[in-house]
């Protein structure tokens, strides 16, 4: 996502996307990633001195309004209302209808408790994240090395997926974090190779027998080819953490060794393309890796025929929308037709 847009996440066009009824216009027009803001005069910004907002064409207005509406609680008044007034006035050049939102969002918290499991312990925490969800993914995020993995990853995945209401602001490198626990990334077998090499080195004389398991590891990893999907860099994770965990190794995460999310999901690599365009999460909060539902195409196809009635997509991202479009309750059928 370009920073024009205020999101170099992609956080805030999620929810955007999860929200709000997308006008065809945006939908059809040219992706954020492939235009080149340089060039865009900076008079034709809702925030010219930081060039943020870009207001050059129908569809970047309505994002930007968008956004804008997410982020002013954060700047200086004076300033959001200047910056609010740009967007205004080219919102009504264009001819911006009130935007039409799926998901109304209520005058007060949702209560949202966390609930997050070990996978190997069984070791259960109830979080109550009502009213301080950023607190509560700061706190986690600087105390992650005290959890395992799997406790990690569920609690990222389930902050990431909580409702509207709830969520709040974030720092960039906060939700980087969450991504990355999340497992929403990916990497080359090379990245993850060494990753596993390091423990190799650190358990070689202290145990054996993971040395010679980690080498196994390695060398069916290394033999596969292009970057490796988040199945198996889910279980690569958990070895990793385990072997960590049962050395004491995770005592030294950012100092001299990282956490295995940090060598095996590329978040910042990938611009966080994986939180929208590999790892879906639907209507009801289910995560589908995107690869995966374009592989079963055919059986996407049915559903829509003999459930909707008709398909209204035409190629790969249209059909993407489709899916993300889907209330929580059309969700299980979806699924049914793709475990067929």
């Amino acid at each position: 996502m370009s920073s024009a847009f205020n999101d170099p996440t992609h956080a805030t066009l999620l929810k955007i996307w999860n929200e709000m009824k997308v006008p065809g216009f945006v939908k059809e027009a040219e992706s954020v990633n492939e235009q080149n803001f340089d060039v865009v005069d900076v008079e034709h910004y809702g925030d010219p001195a930081n060039r943020l907002y870009p207001l050059n064409t129908k569809s970047n207005a309505w994002l930007s309004r968008e956004h804008f509406g997410r982020d002013k609680d954060k700047l200086e008044k004076t300033a959001a209302e200047l910056i609010g007034a740009r967007i205004e006035k080219m919102a009504a050049f264009w001819g911006l209808d009130t935007p039409i939102r799926i998901r109304e969002e209520p005058g007060h918290y949702t209560i949202h408790q966390i609930e997050i499991e070990d996978d190997i312990d069984k070791q259960m925490i109830k979080l109550d994240v009502t009213g301080h969800y950023k607190e509560a993914a700061e706190h986690f995020c600087a105390a992650r090395r005290d959890y395992p993995f799997g406790m990690r990853r569920s609690f990222a995945r389930q902050m990431l997926a909580a409702p509207a209401d709830v969520q709040e602001p974030l720092e960039p490198e906060t939700t980087e974090v969450l991504c990355k626990m999340a497992g929403y990334g990916s990497c080359t077998p090379g990245s993850a190779r060494d990753a596993i090499f390091m423990r190799m080195c650190m358990v070689r004389r202290k145990d054996p027998a993971t040395f010679g398991q980690l080498v196994k590891v390695a060398k069916q990893v290394q033999e596969l080819e292009g970057i490796l999907d988040m199945e198996i860099l889910q279980k690569v994770a958990v070895l990793l953490d385990y072997v960590d965990r049962s050395n004491g190794f995770h005592v030294k995460y950012g100092n001299g060794i990282n956490f295995p999310e940090d060598d095996l999901f590329h978040f910042t690599e990938k611009k966080a393309s994986a939180v929208r365009d590999e790892a879906l999460i639907l209507a009801d909060d289910t995560i589908v890796n995107r690869f995966a539902l374009l592989a079963e195409k055919d059986k996407v196809d049915e559903y829509f025929e003999k459930i909707a009635g008709k398909k209204t997509y035409t190629d790969d991202d249209s059909l993407v929308e489709a899916v993300l479009q889907l209330n929580a309750h059309e969700v299980p059928m979806l699924l049914n037709f793709l475990e067929a």
